[in-house]
Formats: structure tokens, C-alpha cells, sequence
């Protein structure tokens, strides 16, 4: 994930940070297929070729004598197999890098979520890609690998953050195949195959269909729209544009307790002729019957995540003094799971801090801490938490970030400060 430039009103700054990005940088060299890296070293001599062809090092000799005068059938049979098994690791290969590169967008999208989270009402999330795959299924491997499951859990996740998905197919305009051949008889351009006359479908294979499967599912879940065959990219805006301009904002009360699980929605109007672009359902968040600790790994990852998370909406006021930072933290009591304790409601918090050098992060410390509201009958709703905190700062720190976790639902905060400006201030 790189973020190019955070939410902004200034069209001019965007442009400019555009305009300075070397897309090079994101670029990642293409690995050559383990079949063609076999082929071309026999074509330079480094490896024996079983054919006999092998022009840097066309003959061998062992404890048998000379092996180029062996039978050229069984050479070539030795040819086939060896081929075969590149062609077996290629596979593999290509399964685990798609593996790889679905995981990583898939934990992309999840962390755009739970950026958006803390913004309320419908938000819009434009994804110009070439898609994430449903299934990956070799020729040569009969057991597929399904990624659809795992989509389909990114997807209500974001749904369920209020986040509309409008995927745009990076590969634009799709050829149409006029099911003609240059070889056929009579005229060598234009002339249609007697076996497949009159047919005209796109070029399209199983694997660009399993590729926009993916896109669909996620605008299915979340009420977006897929744009494909086109290129025009921006067409992706122009249909969130179009559907905002168009939404109404309805509400409704969970009818159960909350259980962790996926609830559809089901949206109908009397009004013919007309599709309802909505968010499928959502997922009844519970908290936890135990809380979950974090590791060093989880709270590393909080800590060098590129665009944080607003699942508790945090703001705050600071202040530095001899290497001293004082914070007074503020967040709203709805986003934080209350338990009655000893006639008053309470939460279980873990604070922490995380201390930005020159170059990166240096440490991360994190408390517990417990809030509580002496009313039980205070409204959640309208209720802020104020919590004070201070903690002593390396020397040469140039930036802190804040991190909230609630104990009991998981839910994670995240506010950056520079302490520049703090320091500017007094």
C-alpha cells in the first residue's frame, strides 16, 4: 500500500504529488518462467542439451565412454519429461506468486477499510485493476485453489463500513474474435471458418472470466458497479458520481443480538423498471467473550501501517516540554464496547505510543487503561472520553503516532502527529 496523498480539498496539491510520482518505483521486475530460464541456458552452454542440439557442449563422456551417439528417441523422450516438470514447477509457481499478490491487495482493501471506517454515511471507492482471482486451477493440478470465500469476507467487511466498491477493469476495450483465419481457403483476410460461422464473443478466457468474477462480487456485496470494456478510466468516477447524486440514506434496527456473523439486507421499491444499487447486508460486530493480546507483530504492523484506521475516531491535544509529550485523548463512547462493572460502565482500553525518527520508527509502548461512565443510562451517542496520558520521548523524534485499541471488540484507532508542530506552537 502507498498512499500518494491523503483525503484533501486542494485539487492543486493532489496534481502536484501526482505529477512528482515516478511510477517506477511501484514497478516490480517480471520473473521469467522457470520452462524459458531452462531453455535459454542450453541456448548459452550452461546446461546439457538432451537432444544432442546443445551447441556449447554437444557431447558428454562418463564411465560408459561416449554418450552423443545414444539413441536420439530416448534423448528426446528425456527432453519431454524434463520439459514437463519445468512446465509442473511453472505451475506451482505461478499459483504462489497469484497467491502472494491476492493476499496483499486483499490486506490493501481491508486497510483502506478500516481507514473509512470513522466517516459516516456512503463512501465511494473507485478501483481501477485487473482484478483478484476467484480460483486458480492448473492444467496440471487437479485440486484448485478458491479465493472466493476470502473475497466474499473482504467484501462484507467493507460493505458493512459503509464503503461502495466500483471496480474499474484496467485492461480496457476487449477484442471481439470474428472467428475468421488468415490460413482459410479463398481469401486470406475476413473469411469466417466453416465451424465456427456467425459466431462472434469476445476473447475471453477462463481466467479473465475468474478475474471479473472477483470485481463482481465485490459491487454485488457492497452496492457498487463493475466498468469494463472501456478506456476511458474514469468512467469508474463517473458512475460513483452518478449513483451519489441519486442515494437516499435508510435506516434500520438489528433485530438480533450481535453475533459476529453476516445479516442480509434485502431493499425492494414498487416502482418498476428500476435497480437498487445497496449494500447486501452487514456483519452484527460482538465483542469478544475473551479479549485478544497483542504480540510485538500486531503492534508493529498498527505502527508502519501507511493510512492508519478511524474504527475509534480519535482527536487529541498535546503539548512538549523536556522531552516530554502530554496528551489529553478524546474519542466518542460509541465507538468503544462499554460493560456494566460495579454499577457504572466501563472499557478496556490499550493505549499506545509509537516514536518516529529521521529515517523510522524507533519503539512502540502501550498500556492498559479502563474508562468508565458513571451513568448507565448516559446516551453513548452524543458521550465523548477524554483520557489523559504522558509519556518521555527519544532524542531526535520527529513524529508520533497514537494508537487506541478497544480490549473487548478489537477495534483499533490511529492519530498522527508531527512533533514539529507541536513544538511550534509553544
Amino acid at each position: 500500500m502507498h498512499v500518494i496523498h491523503d483525503f484533501t480539498d486542494d485539487l492543486a496539491s493532489l496534481r502536484a504529488r501526482i505529477a512528482k510520482l515516478g511510477i517506477e518505483e511501484f514497478a516490480r521486475p517480471k520473473e521469467q518462467p522457470a520452462v524459458e530460464k531452462v531453455r535459454d541456458a542450453i541456448r548459452q552452454g550452461q546446461l546439457d542439451d538432451p537432444t544432442g542440439n546443445n551447441t556449447g557442449n554437444s557431447s558428454t563422456t562418463g564411465d560408459s565412454g561416449d554418450t552423443s551417439n545414444q539413441d536420439p528417441n530416448t534423448m528426446q523422450q528425456t527432453l519431454v519429461i524434463a520439459q514437463e516438470e519445468m512446465a509442473r514447477l511453472e505451475e506451482y509457481y505461478q499459483q504462489n506468486a497469484i497467491e502472494e499478490r491476492s493476499n496483499l491487495t486483499l490486506l490493501a482493501l481491508q486497510s483502506i477499510g478500516n481507514h473509512l471506517a470513522g466517516i459516516p454515511g456512503r463512501k465511494n471507492l473507485i478501483w481501477i485493476t485487473g482484478g483478484t482471482p476467484t480460483m486458480f486451477a492448473g492444467v496440471r493440478d487437479p485440486w484448485p485453489k478458491s479465493y472466493e470465500p476470502t473475497i466474499k469476507n473482504v467484501a462484507q467487511q467493507l460493505a458493512s463500513e459503509g464503503i461502495a466498491m466500483y471496480p474499474v477493469v484496467a485492461t480496457g476495450i476487449t477484442p471481439v474474435d470474428m472467428a475468421t483465419s488468415s490460413i482459410a481457403q479463398g481469401s486470406g483476410f475476413g473469411q469466417a471458418t466453416d465451424d465456427v460461422k456467425s459466431n462472434l464473443h469476445p476473447q475471453a478466457n477462463i481466467a479473465d472470466l475468474r478475474l471479473l468474477a472477483g470485481m463482481e462480487q465485490f459491487a454485488e456485496i457492497t452496492g457498487g458497479r463493475v466498468s469494463r470494456n472501456t478506456n476511458d478510466l474514469t468512467d469508474g468516477v463517473r458512475l460513483a458520481a452518478s449513483d451519489v447524486r441519486g442515494s437516499y440514506s435508510l435506516g434500520f434496527y438489528e433485530p438480533d443480538a450481535p453475533d459476529n456473523r453476516w445479516h442480509d439486507v434485502k431493499v425492494k421499491v414498487q416502482r418498476p423498471g428500476v435497480k437498487l444499487l445497496y449494500r447486501r447486508g452487514y456483519v452484527a460486530v460482538a465483542p469478544g467473550k475473551q479479549p485478544k493480546e497483542w504480540g510485538q507483530s500486531e503492534w508493529d504492523a498498527a505502527t508502519r501501517d501507511p493510512i492508519g484506521s478511524t474504527a475509534i475516531r480519535l482527536d487529541a491535544r498535546a503539548e512538549v516540554a523536556a522531552f516530554t509529550l502530554r496528551v489529553t485523548i478524546q474519542m466518542p463512547a460509541q465507538d468503544l464496547f462499554f460493560k456494566r462493572v460495579n454499577n457504572q460502565l466501563a472499557a478496556d482500553l490499550d493505549i499506545a505510543l509509537a516514536e518516529r525518527g529521521t529515517v523510522d520508527w524507533s519503539r512502540v509502548r502501550a498500556d492498559r487503561a479502563t474508562v468508565t461512565m458513571q451513568n448507565q443510562n448516559a446516551d453513548l451517542g452524543r458521550a465523548l472520553i477524554r483520557l489523559p496520558k504522558s509519556w518521555t520521548l527519544n532524542a531526535g523524534t520527529s513524529s508520533v503516532r497514537l494508537i487506541v485499541r478497544d480490549r473487548s471488540s478489537g477495534r483499533v484507532g490511529v492519530l498522527d502527529m508531527p512533533l514539529r508542530a507541536l513544538q511550534e506552537r509553544q
